[in-house]
């Protein structure tokens, strides 16, 4: 390179600069030669091909340089069994880091040209993901350890607001609390390193790998979301959390009599008397300090991006698939949190809030009343559960995006994420 080469802070070493010279070189040798539709159209010459070479080459780099991993050759091959190649950097997500946005734009070049091998692109694909997932269940059987991408519970700031429930709707609701958000739903590592069992319904799978929590081995798949677990059940995790990080927890549950024989770690913890005490600064579900489950009003406001304006869900019935899991793309199972496109709200982007599993509530069963901050009926006898699930629909979850069960129930289809109230000094 010359001397009049600009330099960028984003690349700080030998090593990364020598991969922006990559991009640039794979880039343009595609584009600086006369395309050849014969070559990508004939399988058994579909090596020849100069572009798929240039691609492929620069995907090779980026997975070398961890650039990209699994989960982004997963998205290839989702969206190439529909006959399309698809980024698999995500621009929302390239968006949130310069340097993955110029990755993002490399690889945008490849798209929509004729000479591009789909079927060559699907077959490296294959060949990378049996490779990866090989190489991530041996290292885990060795150190008896996963390296996921999710481990970590993350939670993003969402500021207060107000919304309409619907068009007709002439009153809104006004969340006056700024809270936090999980960035995804909880998952099985998650459920399993805090409560040392896996109550979980999809824990073998593709994904399956074995944890050893106290001398005990268990089975699960890390990234996919916790399932199986009744709402009693999600009180106990988020008050152990709240615990593990120095909060008061939010729940009460000193008064509460339990069903024998049902616990919270295996997901089947029961209620049959007694009352939840929250443990509030100013006497509302709103004020407790610890991690909660959201109200139905939170959830909604989630939902729709925390965009005021949007009376509707944020996504129509033909773009759904790409942010929630449903009939139409699951295989009739759950999958890891964070694969498909997320819900960027506040500059942080949120995973599944549609689909992949059902999300309890706080509230009891009720219609969403408009007002300040509102938390639902003051008994009942099935708690709200939002967001839709693997065994909906596209059309049904965007449609009807509620649903109800008892607190004592649990389903395959059932999860949960946690919030926590942003306490604002004065």
């Amino acid at each position: 390179m010359s001397g009049s080469t600009k330099s960028s802070p984003d690349w700080k070493d030998a090593e990364m600069f020598k991969l922006k010279q990559f991009t640039w070189i794979f880039v343009l040798y595609p584009l600086l030669l006369s395309p050849k539709p014969s070559l990508a159209q004939t399988p058994c010459l579909d090596f020849l091909n100069p572009t798929t070479i240039g691609l492929l080459s620069y995907l090779e780099l980026l997975l070398e340089k961890n650039e990209i991993g699994e989960r982004e050759i997963e998205r290839i091959i989702q969206r190439g069994n529909t006959g399309d190649f698809q980024n698999p950097i995500l621009e929302r997500e390239a968006e949130l880091s310069s340097t993955l946005y110029e990755h993002y734009l490399g690889v945008e070049e490849y798209r929509g040209r004729r000479d591009l091998s789909l079927n060559r692109i699907l077959r490296w694909a294959a060949q990378k993901l049996d490779k990866e997932k090989k190489e991530k269940t041996e290292r885990s059987r060795i150190k008896g350890e996963t390296q996921d991408p999710h481990s970590e519970i993350k939670f993003f700031p969402i500021p207060s607001g107000e919304f309409k429930i619907k068009k007709t709707h002439k009153k809104s609701i006004h969340l006056t609390h700024p809270f936090e958000a999980m960035s995804t739903e909880v998952t099985q590592k998650q459920w399993v390193e805090l409560m040392g069992k896996n109550p979980s319904f999809f824990s073998n799978g593709v994904y399956r790998l074995a944890l050893e929590v106290n001398d005990n081995l268990i089975t699960l798949q890390p990234d996919h979301p916790v399932e199986n677990i009744s709402w009693w059940s999600t009180l106990v995790f988020a008050n152990r959390l709240s615990e593990k990080d120095g909060l008061k927890p939010a729940y009460d549950l000193s008064d509460i009599q339990w069903k024998k024989g049902t616990s919270a770690e295996e997901g089947t913890l029961e209620a049959i008397s007694g009352t939840i005490k929250l443990n509030s600064t100013d006497g509302t579900y709103y004020g407790v300090e610890g991690y909660r489950l959201p109200t139905e009003a939170e959830q909604v406001y989630l939902l729709r991006g925390t965009d005021a304006s949007q009376t509707t869900p944020l996504y129509s019935l033909e773009e759904i698939t790409d942010y929630a899991w449903c009939v139409e793309n699951t295989g009739g199972t759950t999958h890891p949190v964070g694969l498909l496109l997320p819900t960027i709200i506040n500059g942080s982007a949120f995973y599944d809030l549609y689909g992949n599993v059902w999300e309890w509530a706080w509230d009891w069963q009720g219609a969403l009343k408009s007002g300040v901050n509102p938390t639902g009926p003051k008994t009942g006898e099935r708690r709200i559960l939002r967001g839709g699930a693997i065994n909906y629909d596209a059309e049904l979850v965007l449609r009807e995006f509620r649903n109800s069960e008892s607190p004592n129930r649990r389903d395959r289809t059932q999860g949960f994420r946690l919030v926590k109230t942003r306490h604002i000094e004065n």
